[in-house]
């Protein structure tokens, strides 16, 4: 039979058990409190999170497009981009960069690159065009740029604008500034012009370095130029 502790010997024993529980309940408290603390920070993070997700929000509403007056041609443009306020279609913009390089290829001039712009300008058109655009940069003729420019001045082009029709025959009509620059640092005063294009895409048989010029086979099958008429 186990005698029990009694005296001074039990009243220690039971202080020291005592002392022992009160601590080992203090620490879980601060514990917990300290877990409560964490979970709190982290709510209020995740809470400024979202907030800042709502306030961004109006960021992203589409601004209004930006128009651009060019004061020497008096040409407005309106800057867009192809998903923003003003929507673009991607094939239409691509329609509208061939119908500007064709232009610019078959209106510009230098001497050094009347040879690359000829090349590029035959093989964007047809046969028929082909022919028609030969006989007029041919030197033979008098109103050949060849002729009229030589190798003296040289010829700038400023596309304005492409409008595409809307007939089943692939039309547009494009505006540009033709401005013609003299040897002797004189530039004449620029003319208005409109080209009527009438084109078409074709899959046919060009060689590796043609297709960098026309990688979409892109091909002019009518064209005339005329100038602007004022409003």
């Amino acid at each position: 039979m186990v005698e029990a502790v009694k005296g001074p010997e039990w009243a220690a024993y039971v202080a020291e058990a005592s002392s022992f529980d009160d601590d080992r309940v203090q620490r879980y408290q601060r514990s917990e409190r300290r877990a409560w603390r964490v979970a709190m920070a982290m709510t209020g993070v995740a809470v400024l999170g979202f907030l800042g997700m709502a306030l961004l929000a109006p960021l992203k509403t589409v601004m209004p497009p930006v128009v651009v007056r060019v004061d020497q041609t008096g040409a407005v443009d309106v800057l867009t981009t192809l998903n923003g306020q003003k929507q673009v279609p991607v094939e239409d913009a691509e329609r509208k960069y061939w119908l500007g390089k064709y232009v610019t290829f078959r209106e510009s001039y230098t001497w050094a690159d009347r040879a690359a712009n000829f090349h590029a300008v035959s093989i964007m058109s047809d046969k028929r065009e082909q022919e028609r655009y030969a006989a007029w940069f041919a030197q033979s003729n008098a109103q050949s740029p060849q002729q009229l420019y030589g190798d003296r001045d040289w010829v700038q082009i400023d596309i304005l604008s492409v409008a595409l029709g809307t007939t089943p025959d692939a039309s547009a009509n494009v505006r540009f500034l033709k401005i013609v620059h003299e040897r002797n640092g004189t530039t004449r005063p620029a003319e208005r012009m409109v080209a009527t294009v009438t084109y078409r895409f074709v899959d046919r048989p060009l060689k590796e370095s043609d297709r960098f010029i026309s990688a979409r086979g892109f091909e002019v099958t009518a064209y005339r130029v005329d100038e602007e008429v004022p409003k």
